[in-house]
C-alpha cells in the first residue's frame, strides 16, 4: 500500500504527521522518519520509516500498510498526489 498526498506543498513535519496518523491505527506510533526525493525524479520512491511500540504492531502495520523492514522500523512509501492532505 503507498500513502498518497501532497509531498510538494506540505512540510516534513506535516508529512510526518499524516503519516503517524494513518498509522496510529495500527497502534501506537514511537517514530516516523521521512526520505523525500525532488517531485521530479521521485517515481515513487519517497518512503517513510515508521517504528511502531511493539514487534507486533511492526507486523501489523507492515502487512497492511508497508512494504518491508528497516532495521526496527516498516517501510511505507509514500506517493506525490496534489489533490491529496492539503
Amino acid at each position: 500500500m503507498v500513502l498518497e498526498l501532497d509531498l510538494y506543498h506540505l512540510t516534513l513535519q506535516q508529512i510526518s504527521e499524516f503519516v503517524r496518523t494513518r498509522c496510529s491505527q495500527y497502534g501506537t506510533v514511537s517514530s516516523v522518519s521521512v526520505k523525500l526525493f525532488p517531485i521530479s525524479t521521485d517515481e515513487g520512491r519517497s518512503f517513510a520509516i515508521v517504528e511502531m511500540a511493539s514487534p507486533e504492531e511492526n507486523t501489523k502495520l507492515r502487512e497492511t500498510v508497508g512494504d518491508g523492514y528497516c532495521g526496527d522500523g516498516v517501510v511505507v512509501h509514500l506517493l506525490h498526489h496534489p489533490s491529496k492532505a492539503r
